[in-house]
């Protein structure tokens, strides 16, 4: 058995439990909390190991006294097994995504035996690209290591998503008065930075969602002392889990006006008085699209250098009849001080098989992108399925970036298999989208929680 987590600020180590071996709760600490917070914890956050909350399942050996006891005699901040619903993997994105990923590219060598299989999953591990969900000043930390490596020179590309404009969208400067302003602002222009617009005005500051986050920050400091704790962070699923409360009672509402009588109306009956409709939801117009998605809207951004300064290159135009969105260049833009935007190839790069023969049969250079597994910054689980969704769906329009479907290769992530897709775009050149294989670099964001 290998145990691994996420953070913040990257990857732990990976942590080997003996085969054949009897897990009991001084077993476990031993062979992994004792050393992820005696060395992994301090590499991770330096001078800032108490600001951490541990999250683990609840396994057995997890959830033994001594195993808590350990814990809070430490003064480690963890989240117990009563607030966590042990039933709910989609809620872990190791349940729903890494380590699904991670056997799978493991078992794809077919090791002959144990000491071959430890070799490849540290080698694997290595190469672990991961969701990146957080503040601007993250990527800007990717950028400068990624400088060094000489990958923002225009061969790489660097996807920052965003839902919504004001928190992060209005903070993705260049400038912070240090000695690395002037790296950034050049590494800035290998840069696409997509933001969701809000046509309808400030739905993210509506009087409800200044006091939903209120009364979070309150019971993050209640309950786990975190005086530090970041609205825009907690926004993008304050809004997520409040408008679909409100979208359940429409349906409610709008398939039993007079109340239920009898049996309770099947999710799919609910469903359909929700297709294809507005609503006035308290933050604001929401337009449910025919598939089931909400109406969105994004602008991709590239840096435009003599300004300092990001600027739209792309606008999304919405189907109604079945949620695609089509991206048409805005006149004039550029990409690297350039006029053509950033092509790209179909990649075997993404399972390590670069170099593999039939990679080398296509008489080309193959490079990715992985969506889900790609360098994002500010942007929930949920919202990366529907990023896959409209950028699967690209065609039409006069200058767009075309897909060809057939050069689709899925990764199978989370339920039903939607949460990411690598795929490239026709061009002449080769230019690849989202490239880490070290963990200095491979950021993995999930709410400061490990495991």
């Amino acid at each position: 058995m290998v145990c691994m987590g996420i953070s913040w600020n990257g990857p732990t180590s990976l942590y080997f439990v003996p085969p054949k071996a009897k897990m009991n709760s001084q077993m476990f600490i031993d062979l992994i909390p004792e050393p992820l917070f005696k060395k992994d914890v301090p590499r991770l956050y330096p001078g800032e190991e108490k600001k951490g909350i541990l999250h683990m399942d609840s396994a057995g050996a997890h959830v033994k006294d001594t195993v808590v006891k350990w814990l809070q005699d430490r003064k480690i901040k963890f989240i117990s097994k009563e607030e966590w619903m042990s039933n709910s993997p989609d809620l872990s994105p190791m349940d729903y995504g890494v380590n699904s990923i991670f056997k799978k590219r493991c078992n794809r060598h077919k090791a002959k035996n144990m000491a071959e299989l430890v070799a490849i999953a540290k080698q694997e591990w290595k190469k672990f690209v991961l969701l990146y969900v957080g503040h601007p000043f993250g990527l800007r930390k990717i950028l400068v290591e990624a400088t060094k490596m000489n990958m923002t020179s225009g061969e790489h590309v660097f996807l920052a998503l965003t839902p919504f404009p004001g928190a992060y969208g209005e903070t993705f400067t260049w400038q912070i008065s240090n000695h690395e302003d002037q790296l950034v602002r050049s590494a800035y222009r290998a840069v696409i930075l997509i933001v969701q617009c809000d046509p309808n005005g400030p739905a993210y500051d509506t009087p409800v969602m200044r006091s939903l986050v209120k009364k979070w920050q309150e019971h993050t400091l209640d309950k786990y002392n975190i005086t530090t704790s970041r609205s825009d962070l907690v926004l993008p699923s304050l809004i997520a889990g409040h408008t679909a409360v409100e979208l359940m009672a429409e349906a409610v509402n709008s398939s039993e006006p007079l109340g239920w009588s009898g049996r309770q109306p099947s999710g799919k009956h609910l469903a359909e008085h929700l297709l294809n409709r507005k609503f006035d939801l308290q933050i604001g117009p929401v337009h449910m699209l025919a598939g089931g998605l909400t109406e969105n809207h994004f602008i991709a951004n590239s840096f435009n250098f003599s300004l300092g300064l990001f600027q739209p290159c792309l606008e999304s135009m919405s189907d109604p009849s079945d949620d695609r969105l089509f991206f048409h260049r805005v006149p004039n833009s550029k990409w690297f001080d350039g006029d053509s935007l950033p092509p790209n190839e179909p990649l075997c790069g993404f399972d390590g098989l670069k170099y593999s023969a039939a990679c080398l049969e296509q008489g080309t250079a193959w490079y990715n992108w992985a969506l889900g597994l790609g360098l994002a910054v500010g942007i929930t689980m949920a919202t990366v399925v529907g990023m896959v969704l409209w950028l699967r769906e690209l065609s039409k329009g006069k200058e767009v970036w075309n897909l060809d479907p057939s050069l689709l290769h899925y990764r199978e992530i989370g339920t039903r298999r939607r949460h990411s897709a690598v795929f490239g775009f026709r061009s002449g050149r080769t230019c690849s989208y989202v490239v880490f294989n070290r963990p200095a670099c491979a950021g993995a964001m999930y709410s400061g929680s490990l495991f």
